[in-house]
Formats: C-alpha cells, sequence, structure tokens
C-alpha cells in the first residue's frame, strides 16, 4: 500500500483516495490507545504526590501477585502514607491560593480553584435542551436542535434592513479586475510552499477526514509530491471535493449561561488540515503580490497563518 502519484492522482477523487490510503497506513503503523476518561488533579499533584502514588501502586501490584499478610500489612501502610502526603499537599496548595487571593479577584476563579482542589471538574456532555418548555433527551434530536439555532443566528435575516439594502448594492457592483493565467498567484504551488505551509502548522484537533498535521509533516518525499500534485490538480480545476465541505462542528457551553439553551452555545467548526494546508498557501501567495503591488489597504489586516488556526468559528 502505496501513496502513488499515478494511482491517487487518476482517481475520481484524489484528495478523497489519498485520505483512504493515509488512513489505512497510519491504522497499520501507529499504535492507538484508549481514551482514558479518568481525570487527574495537576492542581495538588506535585512531585511527592507522584512518587506516593507511584509506590502504593506497586504495593497494590506485589500484594495481588503475592497475597501474604505481610505484603499486605505492607500494603496498608504505604496506602496510609500516600493519603498523608495527597492531603498535606491539598492543604498547601489551597493555602497558597488564598494567599494571593485580594479584592480584584474573582468569585468565579475562586470556585473554579476550590472545584479544583476538591477534584471535581464540569462536565461538557449535554444532558438535554429546553425548547418552547419541551425537553429533548436524544442525541440525534439534540444535535439537530443546536444546528437549526447555531443556522438561525448565523443568517443575514438578523441584519437590519439598512445594512441588507448596503450589502445588496455592493455586491452587484462590477468588480474592475483585471488577470491572466500568467499571473504569479495562478502558477502551480510548488514543493518549497508546501513544505513551508505544512511547517508552519500547529497540533490541532483533526476534521472530519482524521487526518493530523503531525502526518503530513512526516509524510516520504513521493508521499508529499502526491499530495502537492492532487493540491494541484483543485487549484487549476478549481473543484472544491467534498471532504472539504465537510465540517465536525462541536457546541461550547457559554460560562455561566444555562447549558439547556441551545442559544448558550457557541460552535467551533473543525475543517479538514489538508484544506488548511492549501489555504495557507492561496494566502500567502495573495498577502506578497498585495503587498509587493502596494494593493493593501491601511485599513486592513491580514494574518499570514490565519488558515492555520487551531479552530475556525462559524
Amino acid at each position: 500500500m502505496e501513496l502513488c502519484t499515478d494511482t491517487i492522482c487518476s482517481a475520481e477523487d484524489p484528495i478523497q483516495e489519498f485520505t483512504d490510503v493515509l488512513i489505512k497506513i497510519a491504522n497499520n503503523s501507529i499504535p492507538k490507545s484508549k481514551q482514558n476518561t479518568k481525570k487527574h488533579n495537576t492542581i495538588w499533584c506535585n512531585e511527592d504526590c507522584k512518587e506516593a502514588i507511584k509506590t502504593r501502586n506497586k504495593a497494590l501490584k506485589w500484594v495481588q501477585k503475592h497475597p501474604s499478610q505481610h505484603n499486605i500489612e505492607n500494603y496498608r501502610v504505604i496506602r496510609a502514607q500516600t493519603r498523608h502526603v495527597i492531603k498535606t499537599s491539598t492543604r498547601q496548595s489551597w493555602r497558597t491560593y488564598v494567599s494571593k487571593i485580594n479584592s480584584r479577584t474573582s468569585i468565579k476563579k475562586v470556585w473554579s480553584m476550590v472545584r479544583k482542589i476538591a477534584g471535581q471538574s464540569p462536565s461538557c456532555n449535554i444532558k438535554h435542551l429546553n425548547i418552547n418548555n419541551s425537553e429533548i433527551t436524544e442525541i440525534p434530536d439534540i444535535a439537530n436542535s443546536l444546528g437549526q439555532t447555531f443556522s438561525k443566528n448565523s443568517s443575514s435575516n438578523n441584519y437590519t434592513t439598512k445594512f441588507q439594502a448596503f450589502r445588496n448594492h455592493a455586491e452587484n457592483q462590477h468588480l474592475k479586475f483585471k488577470s491572466n493565467t500568467l499571473e504569479m498567484y495562478n502558477n502551480p504551488f510548488s514543493l518549497d510552499e508546501l513544505w513551508d505551509a505544512i511547517s508552519k502548522s500547529h497540533d490541532s484537533a483533526v476534521g472530519p477526514d482524521d487526518i493530523h498535521y503531525e502526518m503530513l509533516k512526516h509524510l516520504p518525499p513521493n508521499a508529499v509530491n502526491t499530495l502537492l500534485q492532487a493540491l494541484n490538480n483543485i487549484w487549476f480545476a478549481g473543484n472544491i471535493p467534498p471532504s472539504w465541505r465537510t465540517y465536525t462542528v462541536i457546541p461550547i457551553p457559554k460560562p455561566a449561561k444555562d447549558a439547556s439553551d441551545p442559544n448558550n452555545y457557541r460552535p467551533i467548526a473543525l475543517t479538514s488540515c489538508s484544506c488548511k494546508v492549501m489555504e495557507c498557501m492561496a494566502n500567502n501567495r495573495l498577502v506578497r503580490f498585495f503587498e509587493r503591488n502596494k494593493l493593501m489597504t491601511p485599513l486592513q489586516c491580514f494574518a499570514n497563518n490565519a488558515a492555520l488556526q487551531t479552530t475556525s468559528y462559524v
């Protein structure tokens, strides 16, 4: 199984074919671990606590292998010592934090620290939603309700009549833009541009295709050439792959708001990393062209790495 240029670029959807092959290779080569649902409290867990917990766990394993009376008594002693270390560390952590509290300290931050020291963590799972005095508990219904709410809140119907009239007028204006295929921004992307975009990427959550930036950073040379050719085919054909139009939307509850109200969530869209790499290459080209030809107004701000942000807000 190889990321061969001829096989992938001759496919109907080269990006999807490249993604499928890369995921298969990753599944065979990269070990996967189970999701760790146990959350460790790092507020009070210093080196002494970690060492004590490690010693206690070793003693427990030894008792399970050799359940003698001596080993059981030894484990109980170590367990009691570990509890004492954790209790002392928790008290010291709280005293240190209390000594830093002043009149400008937010009450919310104080209670947040209290929960962390107590080992409590807020759950982000959406249990139910209340819409028009109706409780929604099924996961598909919750997802659909949130999606409808996000769509309604981001709709252009929320604009004022005056702004909508101005926007319609501005969009109907003919742009005087002269260009030809010989412009530098229309040239095929180079290998240097691709590596530059990949190297500037930051670790972020993957999109629906499960391709991580680290996977792109460790591609062999032949695979990078295959990806480059696939991206150039998209660049010239102008056909955006269907996988790039699909986002994984994560609803984030707004702080101190009623979690049962769908209006109290903000969506974060996770997109394809390969798509964001191409966005970065196109963005870098346009910024260089605008700056060289002095086409950028002083009021406009461009971010060269805008396409490589960890999250995209909808």
